[in-house]
């Protein structure tokens, strides 16, 4: 503007100089068409550099509305993310949590199936020990009455002799026949390991009058079997009435001989009897 304001004042200078030397009309509308030239120049400068900075301006504003637009763009984008990863936390936290439980499920399936399975063995184990009990129940049962274990007495003379055959179990011999006994009737022998009976047979019965034990682990209703001691035997049954190496018992026409070794110490064998 300083610069517009100092052509001005020059331009009236120039004009007064040429009014006051006299020259003409036509210098003066040179000078005025230089100045409205330079003006023109001047002026057309100032709407360039006017153009110029609006133009620069609207780049500007432009710039920074871009900015703007890139810096909202940015924020909704990061807002974007922000938001995207805040969904993902949970939905990442939804898909574990899933996954656990998906194999919660599989080990209990597979404790199930595993529950299951040794159930199915524990019954089979059940099945086989009740076979196993039918099988030993069967195997243990016989037409046979059960047995009991004998043991011998001065009263087993002139008893009927089944429940005892019976209990003694097969013997390893068994015959008979005539006999000279004297009653007169016939006899029946049974023999077993270190023991043998005697009967006399008096029609479908079969009656005892003689017991001979001489080993095995045969022995009396006191304990006393071969290979006992004569402490023993006094102790079961006293001293009794001695015969040589033989200690005899009686009771009524019945008796028990122990017969003892030769140093007298020891029991050899043991022996039932009764006149017939």
């Amino acid at each position: 503007m300083n610069t517009k304001a100092l052509l001005m004042a020059t331009a009236a200078l120039l004009a007064l100089s040429a009014v006051s030397c006299g020259n003409d009309d036509t210098t003066e509308s040179s000078v005025s068409i230089s100045l409205s030239e330079e003006k023109t120049t001047e002026e057309s400068s100032e709407e360039t550099t006017s153009a110029t900075s609006k133009e620069n301006a609207t780049t500007t504003s432009s710039t920074d509305a871009s900015d703007t637009t890139t810096t909202d763009s940015s924020t909704v984008s990061t807002d974007t993310a922000t938001t995207t990863s805040t969904t993902s936390v949970p939905q990442q936290e939804e898909t574990v949590q899933q996954e656990e439980n998906e194999q919660t499920d599989v080990e209990v399936n597979d404790d199930n199936n595993e529950n299951q399975d040794n159930q199915q063995d524990n019954n089979n184990q059940q099945d086989n020990n009740n076979d196993n009990n039918v099988d030993n129940e069967n195997n243990g049962q016989t037409d046979e009455p059960q047995k009991e274990e004998v043991k011998f007495n001065i009263d087993f003379l002139l008893s009927d002799a089944k429940d005892i055959i019976s209990n003694l179990g097969t013997p390893v011999y068994e015959g008979g026949g005539a006999a000279c006994l004297t009653n007169g009737h016939d006899d029946k022998i049974y023999q077993y390991d270190g023991l043998e009976i005697q009967c006399y047979v008096d029609g479908d019965k079969e009656y005892i009058f003689q017991i001979n034990i001489t080993g095995g682990d045969y022995q009396t209703d006191k304990g006393i079997k071969v290979g006992s001691s004569r402490a023993d035997v006094e102790s079961a049954y006293g001293t009794g009435t001695e015969s040589g190496n033989m200690i005899i018992y009686s009771s009524g026409n019945n008796e028990m001989d122990i017969q003892y070794n030769d140093s007298g110490d020891t029991v050899i064998s043991i022996f039932f009897y009764t006149p017939v």
